[in-house]
């Protein structure tokens, strides 16, 4: 226990212990009460999602100068497609403006289902 206290570790565990408590005092935020507040930012951090998707996609398919191994090919594939469900997963959501057809629940959890599927799949592949 005291290694993990001493060090920089041990600091930055205890500067988010301090946070944690501090935002405790303060009044609870109404930002997940519906969906139309919570709308922006879900649609941000898939965004940033999408992005690192592309971006880990990208870092494979030009990591080798002239051919690609079928497994780095694979990998890459699948974040794409993972970037991709999400975009449609933000697209989807109740409150989005309608993509094919009417944004509904469902519809935004089976894009979101699938993208993390792609993701998982790509990182363990």
């Amino acid at each position: 226990m005291r290694a993990i206290i001493n060090g920089r570790s041990g600091k930055l565990l205890l500067s988010l212990m301090v946070i944690l408590l501090s935002l405790m005092a303060f009044p609870n935020f109404a930002i997940f009460q519906s969906m139309t507040e919570y709308l922006g930012l879900h649609s941000l951090l898939e965004l940033l999602s999408i992005v690192v998707a592309v971006l880990v996609a990208l870092s494979v398919f030009y990591s080798h100068e002239k051919t690609i191994p079928s497994s780095y090919a694979i990998t890459g594939s699948l974040f794409l497609l993972s970037a991709l469900c999400d975009a449609l997963h933000v697209f989807s959501y109740p409150g989005m403006p309608d993509l094919v057809s009417p944004g509904t629940m469902n519809k935004a959890v089976f894009f979101w289902l699938i993208g993390r599927s792609c993701a998982i799949a790509g990182s363990c592949h």
